[in-house]
Order: structure tokens, then sequence, then C-alpha cells
């Protein structure tokens, strides 16, 4: 790899260690000051005492990110049922608004590590409803024009900001442009990877909501017809977003008026 691109990572390993520790230390800092104001199961307020010498002293972890609503996990969906997919994201305004456009309906959000580690709140929210997140690479590079050890690194670097910033770690990917064959498959597989194409979504990421809204009502057609699972890829943060949110909402109804069972990767 060059040099420019190791400089790159390291600074990248580094911003994410230094988050790391004041993460675990404000997480600390807030579990101690929660018991000390309501006490533990509810009771009230107690005195924390320093400790003894030779003690131990534990700290309770709460769940990461609460999920309101849970979907069947799958890894490639069934005839019948259907996953909506975003990519690109996350990204301020836009992240959130398509989750708030999606309400109960599930969902996937291939991510990119970078876009992780600058709207890490975008991130969260999407986790926070229930929604699967996970990888599509740190710097959403072409892994066909990879080594072994590039395509390790954009994968595992990305692994570690969603984990840190959602509470999971991702165990799937998708290949930025689809960029991807038999060898870089071998190589993700061999790191303990699935990964995760498409077979239906908007023509272009510049279609319009009507040229959605065709595609894939055909699409649902031939996948009804061909007994197969659909994979819809939309993005959330590039392409024609107008376009994108003003399809999805009929999208959505027309699946449901269908039959169709939504479904999440994970």
């Amino acid at each position: 790899m060059g040099s420019d691109y190791d400089q790159q990572h390291a600074d990248g390993r580094r911003a994410l260690s230094i988050r790391r520790f004041a993460l675990r230390a404000g997480a600390v800092t807030v579990a101690i000051t929660l018991v000390g104001v309501v006490g533990v199961s509810g009771s009230p307020p107690v005195a924390l005492e320093p400790a003894r010498r030779g003690e131990s002293v534990q700290i309770r972890q709460l769940p990461a990110v609460p999920a309101p609503f849970a979907a069947p996990r799958v890894k490639w969906p069934q005839p019948g049922q259907v996953a909506l997919t975003f990519d690109d994201g996350p990204c301020a305004t836009k992240t959130r608004r398509t989750v708030d456009l999606l309400g109960d309906t599930p969902a996937t959000f291939f991510v990119i590590g970078g876009q992780v580690r600058r709207t890490p709140s975008e991130a969260k929210y999407a986790a926070s409803f229930g929604h699967s997140i996970q990888n599509h690479t740190m710097d959403h590079r072409r892994l066909r024009q990879l080594d072994s050890e590039g395509i390790s690194d954009q994968l595992s670097m990305a692994a570690d900001w969603i984990e840190e910033i959602v509470g999971t770690r991702p165990t799937l990917y998708r290949p930025p442009y689809g960029s991807t064959d038999q060898r870089v498959r071998a190589a993700t597989s061999a790191l303990g990877w699935s990964e995760v194409m498409w077979n239906g979504g908007p023509p272009r990421m510049d279609s319009d909501s009507a040229s959605i809204i065709g595609a894939v009502r055909g699409q649902m057609t031939r996948a009804r017809t061909t007994q197969k699972g659909l994979v819809l890829l939309f993005h959330d943060c590039s392409g024609n977003f107008g376009g994108m949110t003003r399809a999805l909402p009929t999208v959505i109804s027309m699946l449901r008026d269908d039959g169709w069972e939504f479904v999440a990767f994970g």
C-alpha cells in the first residue's frame, strides 16, 4: 500500500482510539452520576463510598441501542420477502428524513465508516428504530482495485467505527459500485464477511419518483414470477434524494398491498 494510504489509515486508527477513550470515560461518568442521583432499581439516592484498596468496582452498562420493532434478520430474502437497503450514509438531515419516512418499515443501512465518523448521531438515529446497520467500507473504495490488505483495512476500520457508535458490529458488507469478483469474495469470506448485492431499485441514481415507482413495480412482478426474494437498493446520501423520498411511501404501500414481508439483513 502507498505511504499516503498508510498515513491516512494510521490517522484514522488514532482518531478512533482517542474517541474510544473519550466515550468510555464519558460512560463511566454518566453511570456514576446516575447511580448517585436515582439509586438502583428506583430506590432512593445512595451515597457513593470510595472503593477500598483491593476492591473491584463494576459498573453495569445499559443496552447500547433500543429497538422499538424487530424484523426478521436474513442473509438473503426468501420468495415473498423484500429488503429495503440504503447506501452511502449516514449524512446530516437526509438519513434522519429517510428513517422518518420509513416509519415502522424495517430497512438495512449500508454505511460508510468515514460518514459514521463525521455524523455519528445519524447512524445512532437509524439504529435506534431497529434498522440494521451494515458495512459499506471505510472510504467507499472500489474493492477490486485493492489488494487483500487494503480490502481488510476498508472493512475492519468501518466495522470499528460502526461498533463504536452504534454498539453492534456488522457482519455483512456491500461493495461500493458493486465492485467485486471471485478474488474479493474469497478475501472477505476468509475474514468472516458475507457479501450482499441487490436485484432491484431505481434504474439510475438520478431517477425521478415516477421512474422509481415504475421500476419497482416491474421488479415485484418479475420476483413473483421467478419465485425470488427482492432486495431494493436506494441511496439516502447520494443521487436524487428528492425523487427517492417522494417515491418511497408509494413503494412501501405497493409492497404491503401485494403481501410482501419486509426483512432486514443481519
